[in-house]
């Protein structure tokens, strides 16, 4: 059996309930993900995709690479 997330109003429903500090935390932890999110290195990505290459495949070009980033940059808007 899965557990649904709760929905946006849900969510804020129950933090409508806590505290002015408990809901500044919340924004902060919030916001620390997302800067964390923005500020790492594009390379991450990168070493990911090759743990899961598969074996015996060619490790991709540098224009590659450079297309795959400007591709990501632009679905980030």
């Amino acid at each position: 059996m899965s557990l649904q997330a709760p929905d946006r109003e849900t969510i804020l429903e129950t933090v409508r309930s806590w505290t002015s500090e408990d809901r500044i935390e919340l924004v902060q932890a919030i916001l620390q993900l997302e800067l964390h999110k923005k500020s790492a290195p594009a390379h991450n990505f990168l070493a990911l995709a090759g743990i899961a290459r598969i074996p015996g495949e060619t490790q991709p070009t540098a224009e590659e690479e450079q297309q795959w980033l400007d591709e990501r940059r632009e679905l980030r808007g």
